[in-house]
């Protein structure tokens, strides 16, 4: 039991050194200790913002642990890529001129991206989660306010993108993270977590009404 206890703090303790910083910025894939562009020769991995798992798991331990406020960088990350001509760019190009936004799995400060990994686009619902998960911990409504919109537009993307197959809706060409498949249609990760957007949206506007 001592090693759960000691791995907790530990785990707190980086939740809380990589993001009390200068500059407000979510931490990486390789956190704040890299000072190189690739860690070394042999890994192939950019310190970017990995989308596709990486960088919701540096930031699930902050509202259950009661680091509300350092939740915030990520938060507010998502909050201004999501108004970017960047993430706006991503809905119109891989889904058909589009409303809304999404983002690629490889991802930087400023909005610009890779392709790589091109089909997991729900990488924008998984984003929107974290805004309701801190709502939903600090009851703030006038943060609420302020993260409906990108969840309402990032609901747009897939009202546009979701296609009917036997009177289901499914994602299509989607991926599930660090598991696999790669390019199928209605993969368990994505239904899911649109489906879990779709109930957020509904909860958030029953909580701040139909205004």
């Amino acid at each position: 039991l001592f090693l759960e206890h000691l791995y907790f703090h530990y785990r707190r303790y980086l939740a809380i050194s990589s993001n009390r910083k200068p500059i407000a910025a979510p931490n990486n894939l390789q956190g704040i200790w890299n000072n190189l562009g690739r860690q070394a020769s042999h890994n192939v991995w950019n310190s970017d913002i990995h989308t596709n798992i990486n960088i919701q798991m540096n930031y699930w331990p902050t509202e259950v642990t009661n680091l509300s406020d350092l939740h915030k960088p990520f938060l507010n990350f998502i909050i201004r890529g999501a108004q970017s001509e960047g993430w706006k760019k991503v809905a119109q190009q891989y889904n058909n001129g589009s409303p809304g936004w999404s983002v690629m799995t490889e991802s930087s400060l400023y909005n610009s991206m890779s392709t790589w990994g091109s089909n997991y686009l729900v990488a924008n619902v998984w984003y929107t989660s974290h805004l309701w998960t801190h709502y939903r911990y600090t009851q703030d409504k006038e943060f609420l306010r302020k993260a409906f919109p990108v969840m309402w537009s990032c609901a747009e993307f897939w009202f546009h993108r979701l296609k009917s197959v036997n009177g289901e809706y499914l994602a299509p060409n989607e991926y599930s993270p660090e598991h696999g498949p790669s390019g199928e249609d209605g993969t368990a990760h994505a239904q899911q977590m649109i489906s879990y957007l779709f109930q957020n949206l509904k909860d958030a506007i029953d909580i701040l009404g139909a205004n």
